[in-house]
This record gives C-alpha cells, structure tokens and sequence, in this order.
C-alpha cells in the first residue's frame, strides 16, 4: 500500500470529521461449567493420633471407590530417618492412612500430630489384560 493511500486528507484548519467507527461486539463465548462430580475431586488435611494414623471423612460421598494421594508434611526425625504414609482402608465415605518413620533397620508410628496433605477423586475400576 502506498503511503499516500493511507495518510486524511484535510485541508489546514480544517477540523478532522468525527466519523463514528462502527465495532460489532465481540461474540460471547459460551460458558461451560465444569461437570459436578459426585463426591469430588476433594481435598483436606488430616492430623494423625497417637498411633499415627489419620482419618479423613469425605464432604460428600463417592459414587465408585475414589483414587487417593496422601503426603506427609515434614515431621521431626532423626539423622537417616524418612517419612512414609500407606493407605490403610478407603471406602466410598472415608480413607485412612498410617503414618510412619522409616531408617536405620526400623519402622515405626510417626506419633501423634503429624500433618497429611489428602486428595480423592472419583475412579473407575479398569480391567487387567
């Protein structure tokens, strides 16, 4: 394009015309909300007792068995020593996990006080072979 083609022509004094530029709005995006889950995805944090288990009751319940993801916060323990969780029992309502601290040839209770970072989402059961 020439740059002639593209610059007003006016003549000196001359005020610029007001020409109203006309923009169609712009089309509305259809709102999608996310499908309602029957009992999840949920999320808490569950404190362990004193034989280091915790135990996490659901807002809702599940349809079918949900998948869990358990995580223990950083616990005091000792040179050499690590933190572990195992799911003990889930169930359609509730899961509970075992708490433990693992290192120099032993495995015991984490204790009392232990925070769990827990997840559950709705699974599905997905045949083997």
């Amino acid at each position: 394009m020439k740059r002639s083609a593209r610059s007003i022509r006016r003549r000196p004094g001359e005020a610029p015309e007001e020409v109203p530029e006309e923009v169609p709005p712009p089309p509305r995006a259809e709102k999608r909300l996310a499908p309602v889950l029957s009992g999840g995805p949920a999320a808490a944090v569950a404190v362990t007792d004193s034989l280091g288990i915790a135990l996490w009751r659901f807002p809702t319940p599940f349809e079918a068995t949900p998948v869990i993801s358990a995580v223990p916060v950083a616990v005091r323990y000792g040179p050499g020593e690590a933190t572990t969780v195992a799911i003990e029992d889930v169930s359609l309502e509730w899961v509970s996990v075992q708490v433990s601290l693992i290192g120099g040839g032993t495995f015991r209770s984490a204790g009392p006080g232990v925070q769990v970072h827990l997840t559950a989402v709705p699974g599905r059961s997905v045949p083997l072979g």
